[in-house]
C-alpha cells in the first residue's frame, strides 16, 4: 500500500507499462517462431540472405534505430506520414510513432533477431525419429507440428519470451526517444524523469525500482519452474538424426516473399533513412537541402570517435569470451545438478536480469570506488560489467539445447572411461557450439551498443562508441550522430568479418542449419 500511494503521487498511467512490454516480448517472440521454422525447417527459397540479414539486424545500435523510426514516423517530419498526406491529401498524420503501439512495434522488431538466435538452435535438434512416427501413424503435418516440434520448442520459446520481456521492460533507449516525447511512461524513463527533475524525487524512482526488480524476479521465477520437469524435453540422444526439412511445394516463393516483406518493413527502411539523413546538414523534409558528406567529416573531428571504437573492440571480444565461458558453466551445473548448488547456479545465472544496465552501472560505480582494485575509469571495470549483465543473456541462448542433451551420451562416455572434462569436450561442448557461438556473437554486438552502463562508468580514456554517439546526440548533434551509427555499422560488420577469419567461424552456420551441417561434415 505504502509503494501504492509513493507511485500515486506521480500520476502516470503506470498500469499500462508492464502490458506495453509484455505485448512487445510476444511480438517478438512470436514474429521470431515464425522465422525459425521457415529458415531451420523448410526448403524455403532465400534463407541465406535471410538470415544474413538477420545477423546485420544485430549491428544497428537500439538508439540509432530508434531514431530511424522518428524519421519515418514522426506526426510532423516522419516521412511516411508526409508521402500518405501527398497520395491521400490528409492533413493530419495517421502513423505516430509517440505512442504505445509505436513502441510496441518498434521493440518488438528490434528484438525478433535476438529471439531468432534464441528459438532457432532447438528447432534444429529435434528428434527426427519423433516426428517419423507421428507421419506413420497417419498424423499430418500440422498435427506433428503441434503435437511434437512445439512442445519440444517450448523451453527455447519460454527463454526468448522471458529475456525479450525483461529487455523491453528495462530498455531505455526507445523509451527515451520515442516513450517520453510522447508522454508513454515506462518502468526506465519514469525513474530517469524523477531522479532528472527539478528537485528530484528518489521516492517515486525507488518505488519504480522496485516494482521492476519485481517484476523481473517473478518472470525468473516463472521461467525456472517451467523448466523443472527438463527431462521431457530430451531429444538429443545417441539415436538423433538429422532434422527433416519439410518442402513447402508450391508455397516456396510464397515464404520467400514473406521474407522480402519482412525487409522491406524492417531492416531496408531504417538503414534507408539513417543514410539519407546522414547526407544532410539539416532536415526538412519538405524542402531537403543539398547532400553533403558534412556530417561525415564533423564526426572525424571528435577524439573520443577513435578511442571508443578501440576501447569498444577490446571490450566486446574479452567480455564475449568471459560471458560464454561462466554461462556454460552455470547452465551445465543448473541443468545437470538438480540439487543446492544446481538451483544456485541457476540463481546466479538469472539474478542479473533482474536489474536495468544502467542500474548496475551504479552498483559497480560504487563498488568500485570502494575497491582496492585500481580499475575503475578502465576498459577492465566495463568488461566486468557486461560480463554480469549478459551472463543471464547467454544463459538463455543454452538453456533450450541444453535440457534437449540426453544425459545417455554423458553416461556412455563415462561407461568407455572418459573423464569429466573428456565428456564436456568431446560430446557436449561440440552439441552445444551454435549456440554458444550464437551467445557470444550476442554478447559482442551489445556490449559495443549497450548505452546504460557505458554512461555511468566511462571517463574520458574508456569512452565506448555508444557513450560517444550518446553525447553527440545530447549536445544538438543529431544527424552527427546518425552519421555516426553508419560508421559503427560499418566497423561492427568488419570486426565481425575479421573475428570469424580468426576463429575461423562461419557466421552463417549461427543460424542456419545448412551451415552447421557443413561445417561439421555431417
Amino acid at each position: 500500500m505504502y509503494w501504492y500511494e509513493v507511485i500515486g503521487q506521480d500520476g502516470r498511467e503506470w498500469p499500462l507499462i508492464p502490458d506495453g512490454m509484455a505485448r512487445a516480448a510476444l511480438f517478438a517472440a512470436a514474429l521470431a517462431f515464425v522465422l525459425a521454422i521457415a529458415l531451420q525447417r523448410t526448403d524455403a527459397p532465400l534463407k541465406r540472405f535471410m538470415t544474413s540479414a538477420l545477423l546485420v539486424s544485430l549491428a544497428i545500435p537500439w538508439m540509432v534505430e530508434d531514431i530511424a523510426w522518428t524519421y519515418l514516423l514522426s506526426p510532423r517530419i516522419g516521412l511516411y506520414n508526409i508521402w500518405l498526406g501527398q497520395i491521400f491529401g490528409i492533413g493530419d498524420s495517421l502513423l505516430n510513432i509517440y505512442s504505445i503501439w509505436g513502441l510496441i512495434w518498434v521493440m518488438g522488431l528490434s528484438l525478433t533477431p535476438l529471439a531468432y538466435l534464441i528459438i532457432s538452435p532447438s528447432l534444429s535438434l529435434v528428434d527426427p525419429h519423433l516426428e517419423e512416427a507421428s507421419l506413420v501413424s497417419g498424423a499430418r503435418l500440422r498435427t506433428t507440428f503441434f503435437r511434437i516440434d512445439l512442445p519440444l520448442s517450448l523451453p527455447s520459446i519460454l527463454s526468448a519470451l522471458l529475456l525479450c520481456t525483461v529487455i523491453a521492460l528495462e530498455a531505455f533507449d526507445a523509451s527515451a526517444i520515442i516513450g517520453i516525447p510522447g508522454r508513454v511512461w515506462t518502468l526506465t524513463n519514469s525513474i530517469y524523469g524523477q531522479t532528472v527533475q527539478t528537485p528530484p524525487n528518489f521516492e517515486v524512482a525507488s518505488a519504480y525500482a522496485v516494482i521492476l526488480v519485481a517484476m523481473t524476479l517473478t518472470l525468473i521465477l516463472l521461467y525456472s519452474r517451467s523448466i523443472r520437469l527438463s527431462q521431457r524435453y530430451a531429444t538429443v540422444s545417441g539415436r538423433t538424426g538429422r532434422p527433416r526439412t519439410f518442402s513447402l511445394g508450391r508455397y516456396r516463393w510464397f515464404v520467400a516473399g514473406g521474407f522480402i516483406t519482412y525487409l522491406f518493413v524492417y531492416l531496408v527502411p531504417v538503414l534507408s533513412v539513417l543514410v539519407f539523413v546522414s547526407l544532410h546538414n539539416f532536415w526538412n523534409p519538405t524542402d531537403l537541402p543539398p547532400i553533403t558528406l558534412a556530417n561525415y567529416e564533423n564526426l572525424l573531428i571528435f577524439p573520443s570517435i577513435d578511442t571508443g571504437i578501440f576501447n569498444s573492440a577490446i571490450v566486446s571480444v574479452t567480455a564475449a569470451v568471459a560471458t560464454a565461458a561462466l554461462a556454460f558453466f552455470l547452465s551445465y551445473t543448473s541443468t545437470r545438478r538438480r540439487s543446492v548448488i544446481g538451483r544456485s547456479a541457476e540463481l546466479l545465472a538469472s539474478l542479473p536480469l533482474a536489474f536495468p544496465t544502467i542500474v548496475l552501472g551504479i552498483g559497480l560505480l560504487w563498488a568500485l570506488l570502494r575497491s582496492p582494485l585500481p580499475i575503475y575509469g578502465t576498459v577492465w571495470a566495463l568488461t566486468l560489467a557486461y560480463t554480469i549483465r549478459y551472463v543471464p543473456i547467454v544463459s538463455r541462448f543454452l538453456s533450450g539445447p541444453m535440457v534437449q542433451l540426453a544425459k545417455e551420451l554423458e553416461e556412455v562416455s563415462r561407461i568407455c572411461g572418459a573423464g569429466v572434462a573428456t565428456t564436456l569436450r568431446r560430446i557436449v561442448l561440440p552439441i552445444l557450439k551454435p549456440s554458444l557461438i550464437a551467445g557470444a556473437v550476442y554478447v559482442f554486438v551489445v556490449s559495443i551498443k549497450d548505452l546504460g552502463a557505458a554512461v555511468m562508468l566511462t571517463t574520458g580514456d574508456s569512452a565506448l562508441f555508444s557513450s560517444a554517439l550518446y553525447n553527440l546526440w545530447t549536445h544538438g548533434d543529431e544527424l552527427v550522430a546518425v552519421a555516426g551509427g553508419i560508421l559503427y555499422v560499418g566497423v561492427l560488420s568488419g570486426a565481425l568479418l575479421i573475428l570469424a577469419i580468426i576463429l575461423k567461424i562461419d557466421l552463417f552456420s549461427i543460424m542456419s542449419p545448412e551451415g552447421r551441417r557443413a561445417k561439421s561434415g555431417n
